[in-house]
């Protein structure tokens, strides 16, 4: 029953009461504290730099839910959480919003040496209805509930854990093949006990574009699949872009 927070467009295009974007800005931590409930309606919260123009790099999202009080994704036209927001609006369904982004940049950057920190956290949050299109930089694309873009040189690694995904219009999580690098004392995302339900895709899908035009997304660093509470959805040939082989000392 707490207020939530509106983020999005409504039905007739504009902003609702909270902005139109979530996007974090650079070198800052936002943090979600448990009980606190976003409706969303075609947007995302974006934490890392999607635009050649606005530097937003070292911005990070910690969702704090507990085991008692969750923190709610929903969609703005979900009445069950947080009241009537839309008044009469358009019918509740999956992919009216689309997912917590962490790009490449988010975070820390990566010490020369020793261990990373990773600030960027969800824990014991309910997503549903996510998983939609959204529009970036006048780029229409679909994003997850969950989604973690990395590239060779900066991976992005956050904590998903004991959260509940449900009714979202594509997978519940997923991730670049880069995002699985097993540099700096992390072996990729840290991803454990998840609930996925009535999801398109139940699982972590290991996304590989494949447009025309564009070259192939590749595997381009050490990597490691750990996580094995979740089932990993590849559904492209993956591509290991390296030179395996070579002398061993033993």
């Amino acid at each position: 029953n707490n207020l939530p927070y509106q983020v999005g467009r409504n039905d007739a295009g504009a902003a609702l009461p909270d902005g139109a974007t979530f996007e974090v800005p650079q070198g800052v931590t936002v943090m979600i504290d448990a009980g606190a409930i976003l409706k969303l309606q075609g947007a995302n919260l974006d934490a890392g730099t999607s635009s050649a123009t606005i530097d937003r790099s070292q911005g990070a999202v910690q969702v704090l839910g507990t085991p008692t009080s969750r923190v709610y994704f929903t969609s703005w036209h979900n009445d069950t959480i947080g009241g009537d927001s839309d008044a009469v609006g358009n019918p509740l369904s999956a992919g009216n919003w689309g997912g917590l982004v962490f790009r490449a940049d988010s975070d820390q950057p990566l010490p020369a040496a020793g261990a990373g920190v990773f600030l960027n956290y969800v824990n014991h949050a309910d997503l549903s209805y996510g998983g939609g299109t959204v529009i970036v930089n006048s780029v229409q694309d679909v994003f997850d509930p969950v989604h973690l873009i990395s590239t060779s040189t900066r991976p992005t690694r956050p904590t998903i854990s004991h959260n509940r995904i449900t009714f979202s219009a594509d997978a519940a999580i997923s991730a670049d093949p880069n995002s699985f690098n097993d540099a700096n004392g992390r072996i990729g995302p840290d991803i454990h006990n998840n609930q996925l339900f009535n999801n398109s895709t139940n699982g972590l899908f290991v996304r590989i574009r494949t447009s025309f035009g564009s070259p192939l997304d590749t595997l381009d660093v050490p990597a490691r699949f750990n996580d094995t509470d979740i089932v990993h959805v590849i559904t492209e040939n993956l591509v290991l872009n390296g030179s395996p082989g070579g002398p061993l000392n033993t």
